[in-house]
C-alpha cells in the first residue's frame, strides 16, 4: 500500500512539475526587461492539442471529405472573429502565398506572415472552444509575432538580443480575424506573393506552422536579426511545405537576416529557392470581403 501511495505521489509530482514546465501554462518571460512577466494569452497562443471529445465532433463533420479522399488533421487555438477554436485542416490546398505587410514608418522594415487558401471541396471545419455552432472556413494565415506582456510595445531594437524582451509565438488565424485587426486599415501596404506550389505543398505549410507552433511554445527567443523573427519562420514554414531547402544558401541567409527590416529580400528569397510566382496586392484578393 506504502508502495502504491509512493508511486501515486511520483507520478503526480512528475506530472505538476510537466505542467508547471509547459509552455501552455508557464507563458512567462525568462529573459529582458519584462522577465518574470507573462505574456499576454488573450492576444497571443500557439496551436494547442485537441481534447477527445472535440475530436470526435470534428471527425464527424470532415466526414463528407474525407469520403472523397481527404484526410484532415486538427489543432486548438485557431483565432476567429476575436474568440479561440479548434480546427481541422485538409491535406491538399489551393494555393499559398507569403505576405509582406509594410510597417507605416520611414523605417524600411515589415512583418512576414503565410496564407493558405482552401476550397469548398476541402474547407477547414472550426468549432468553438466554448458553447456555439462549426463553421467552414477557406483561409488560414500563419503569423510568427514577437508576444509580450499587455501594454508593451513592439521596437526592432527591443527585438535584438540585446534587449531580448520577446519570445517568438507562432499563431493561427482566420482571414476574418485578419481583416478585422492586422489588415483592418485598407490604406497599409500587404504584398502578396503567390508561390509556385502545388496543392499537397501549399497544404503541408500549414501543418509545418502546427508543428512550429507546437514545438516552440513560448519558449523560443524573438530576434530581429536572425532565423528566429517572423520572416525566418515564415520560410521555414515554405521550405518544409516546399519538401527541400534553397540550392542557394547564401541567399537564404542574406534573406533571413535582412529581410525583415528591408522587405524587398522577401521576393529575393523565394527566386532563390525557384517557388517565386509575382507579386500582389493582398487586398486586391477576390476573397476579401468573401
Amino acid at each position: 500500500m506504502k508502495r502504491l501511495l509512493a508511486v501515486f505521489l511520483l507520478n503526480l509530482l512528475l506530472l505538476t512539475y510537466a505542467l508547471a514546465n509547459d509552455p501552455l501554462y508557464s507563458p512567462v518571460l525568462k529573459r529582458g526587461s519584462h522577465k518574470g512577466t507573462s505574456i499576454d494569452t488573450d492576444h497571443w497562443r500557439y496551436a494547442s492539442a485537441v481534447p477527445e471529445d472535440k475530436v470526435l465532433a470534428l471527425q464527424k463533420l470532415t466526414e463528407p471529405f474525407e469520403k472523397e479522399g481527404i484526410t484532415y488533421a486538427g489543432f486548438g487555438n485557431l483565432r476567429h472573429k476575436g474568440k479561440w477554436y479548434f480546427a481541422a485542416y485538409p491535406n491538399r490546398a489551393e494555393g499559398a502565398s507569403l505576405l509582406e505587410e509594410h510597417f507605416e514608418s520611414t523605417f524600411p522594415a515589415a512583418h512576414s506572415f503565410v496564407w493558405v487558401k482552401y476550397t469548398s471541396k476541402a474547407p477547414v471545419v472550426i468549432l468553438p472552444e466554448g458553447e456555439g455552432e462549426s463553421e467552414k472556413i477557406y483561409d488560414l494565415f500563419i503569423s510568427s509575432e514577437a508576444a509580450r506582456p499587455k501594454g508593451v510595445n513592439y521596437s526592432l531594437l527591443r527585438g535584438t538580443p540585446v534587449y531580448s524582451d520577446f519570445v517568438l509565438v507562432h499563431g493561427i488565424y482566420s482571414l476574418k480575424e485578419i481583416l478585422d485587426t492586422r489588415a483592418k486599415n485598407k490604406d497599409k501596404t500587404i504584398e502578396e506573393f503567390p508561390l509556385k506550389l502545388d496543392p499537397t505543398q501549399s497544404a503541408r505549410i500549414v501543418a509545418a506552422g502546427v508543428f512550429m507552433s507546437r514545438r516552440d511554445g513560448y519558449q523560443r527567443a524573438y530576434n530581429t536579426v536572425s532565423l528566429s523573427n517572423c520572416h525566418g519562420a515564415s520560410l521555414e514554414m515554405i521550405d518544409k511545405g516546399h519538401g527541400r531547402y534553397s540550392l542557394y544558401r547564401q541567399g537564404r541567409i542574406l534573406s533571413d537576416t535582412v529581410g525583415e527590416v528591408y522587405p524587398i529580400f522577401a521576393s529575393f528569397a523565394l527566386k532563390a529557392r525557384g517557388i517565386y510566382n509575382r507579386k500582389l496586392n493582398f487586398f486586391d484578393s477576390n476573397r476579401i470581403g468573401k
